[in-house]
C-alpha cells in the first residue's frame, strides 16, 4: 500500500475527529480560524501535487482557484456594513458581482466549503480496503464515545456543567444528525466482519462490538430531545435489518453462521427497548398536537419569509452564511419576538444566501470533483468477484444510507451547516464513488 494512502487516512481520520469535538470548544468557527485553515490547506495542497501535477489534477485544483477567486471577491464587494447598535448600511458595490451584507460570516462559509473540496482530495487517496475500514472504525469509535458521554449527560442527576445538550455538538438536532450518519456504517462493518470471519472459518469475529456500537448510538438519540432524529433512527434500523435480511439471502450459498437462539433473545430484547425509547423520546418532543402545529406554523413562516429574501437578490443571494444577519429585515410581524439565525430548511437558505448563480457555480465545483474523482474509480476496475459481497453491498450501503438521513434532516434544520457533519458526509461521498466497485477486503487466512 502506497505511503499516501495511509497518510490520507491518518489526516482524513484525524481532522474530522478533532472537527466534531471543536465543534463543542468553538460552536461558531471564526472566519479568521476557518479561512486561515483553508490558505494553509489549499498551500499544503499545491505543495504536495498541484505544481508537479498540474495537468493531471486540474479537476481538482481548479474548483480550490474558484473557491479562492470567490473569497476575494465578497472580501472586495461587501453591499452592507455592520454598525453595533444601528444594524446594517448599504455600500457602494458591484451588484452583477458576487456581494455579501456580512464580511466575515461570508468568507468563513466559504472557506469551509473549499475545506471540503479539499477533502474530495484526500480521501480519494484512500485506495486500501484495509486502510478504509479502520478510517470507518475510527468514526464509529467517536460516535460511540460521544454516544456515552451523552447518556451519562442526561441519566445521572448532576451531568457536565459544559455541552448541556450533547456530548459535543452545540446542538441537539446536529448530535441527530451525525449519529444518524454513524449508525449504518457500523452496522455495515458488523456485517462485514460476520463475512470475514466466516470467510476465514473463525468462530468469532469483531461483528458484536459494532452491532453494541450502534445500539449504543442508537439509545443515546432518544435522550438526545431531537424529535427528527428518533424518526431517523428507526427508519435506518429497519431499513438496514430488512436490507441485511435480503442480503444474507442474495448469497445464501454461502450459509453465514445463524444466531443461536439466546443471541436472538437478546437482539428481540434490544428491538423492544429501542421501540419503548422511540415512543419516549417522540412523546417528550411532540407531547401535544397544538405544539406541533404551532411548530409548523412557524417554520412555515421562515421558509416564506427566507423566499422573500431571495427574491430581493436572486442573482448571487445575500452571501454565503449571512442569513442570520439579514433574515431580521424579512422577518414577518407573526413570530418577530423569535431570533432566527437559521431557516431550518437547508434549500431555501442555500437559495437565499448563495442566489441561482452561486448554486451554479457551486455545481460546478461538484461537477469537476466528479470529474476528478473518476480517475480514480478507473484505476479500481469492475470487479467479476461475485462469490462474497462486494463493497457497494455492504459499506457501500451503509455509507448511502447515512448520507441519505443526513440530507433528509437538511429539510427540517440545517446539518450542512456544522463543518464537521459536512465534511464527514464529503468523505463518506467520495469513499462510496472511489471504491463501488471493489471487491470486498479478504481475509488473512484466504490471502495465505
Amino acid at each position: 500500500m502506497k505511503q499516501s494512502s495511509l497518510v490520507s487516512l491518518l489526516g482524513v481520520g484525524a481532522i474530522l475527529i478533532i472537527t466534531v469535538w471543536l465543534s463543542a470548544v468553538i460552536p461558531n468557527y471564526s472566519s479568521s480560524v476557518v479561512s486561515a485553515a483553508f490558505a494553509l490547506g489549499l498551500f499544503v495542497t499545491f505543495l504536495i501535487g498541484g505544481f508537479r501535477h498540474f495537468r493531471r489534477e486540474a479537476a481538482f485544483i481548479l474548483p480550490l482557484i474558484g473557491i479562492l477567486f470567490l473569497m476575494i471577491v465578497y472580501l472586495a464587494n461587501a453591499s452592507h456594513r455592520w454598525e453595533p447598535g444601528v444594524g446594517l448600511l448599504p455600500m457602494t458595490h458591484w451588484s452583477l458581482l458576487p456581494a455579501t451584507v456580512h464580511r466575515p460570516v461570508t468568507l468563513s462559509a466559504t472557506a469551509i466549503f473549499g475545506i471540503a473540496i479539499m477533502f474530495v482530495w484526500l480521501g480519494a487517496r484512500i485506495a486500501s480496503s484495509k486502510h478504509l475500514r479502520w478510517l470507518l472504525s475510527a468514526m464509529v469509535l467517536s460516535g460511540t464515545i460521544m454516544a456515552i458521554w451523552v447518556l451519562h449527560q442526561r441519566l445521572t442527576p448532576n451531568s457536565f456543567n459544559i455541552f448541556p445538550l450533547t456530548g459535543a455538538f452545540p446542538y441537539e438536532n446536529h448530535y441527530a444528525a451525525y449519529i444518524n450518519l454513524l449508525i449504518p456504517v457500523a452496522l455495515a462493518l458488523g456485517k462485514r466482519c460476520q463475512y470475514l470471519g466466516y470467510q476465514s472459518g473463525q468462530l468469532s469475529s469483531p461483528a458484536p462490538v459494532y452491532y453494541l456500537a450502534a445500539v449504543i448510538m442508537g439509545s443515546s438519540m432518544f435522550f438526545s430531545g431531537s424529535r427528527m432524529g428518533v424518526l431517523m433512527t428507526g427508519l435506518l434500523l429497519v431499513s438496514w435489518f430488512v436490507y441485511s435480511n435480503e442480503l444474507e439471502n442474495r448469497y445464501a450459498d454461502l450459509k453465514p453462521r445463524r444466531w443461536n437462539p439466546p443471541r436472538k433473545a437478546v437482539l428481540g430484547v434490544c428491538a423492544i427497548a429501542l421501540l419503548i425509547g422511540m415512543g419516549v423520546g417522540l412523546r417528550h418532543g411532540w407531547g401535544q398536537l397544538d405544539r406541533l402545529q404551532e411548530e409548523l406554523s412557524f417554520r412555515s413562516f421562515m421558509i416564506k419569509d427566507t423566499l422573500s429574501m431571495w427574491q430581493d437578490r436572486k442573482l448571487w443571494g445575500v452571501g454565503p452564511g449571512a442569513f442570520g444577519t439579514a433574515f431580521p429585515y424579512y422577518q414577518s410581524a407573526t413570530p418577530a419576538d423569535v431570533q432566527v439565525t437559521h431557516t431550518h430548511n437547508e434549500p431555501s437558505q442555500l437559495l437565499a444566501e448563495w442566489g441561482w448563480a452561486g448554486i451554479l457555480w457551486l455545481t460546478l465545483c461538484v461537477a469537476l470533483c466528479l470529474r476528478y474523482l473518476r480517475r480514480y474509480h478507473a484505476e479500481i476496475g469492475h470487479s467479476s468477484r461475485e462469490e462474497w459481497p462486494l463493497f457497494r453491498e455492504i459499506e457501500g450501503v451503509g455509507l448511502c444510507m447515512g448520507i441519505t438521513s443526513v440530507a433528509i434532516h437538511a429539510f427540517v434544520d440545517f446539518p450542512f451547516r456544522q463543518p464537521a457533519i459536512l465534511w464527514t458526509v464529503v468523505v463518506f461521498a467520495v469513499l462510496v464513488i472511489r471504491h463501488w466497485d471493489s471487491a470486498p477486503e479478504q481475509s488473512s487466512r484466504e490471502k495465505v
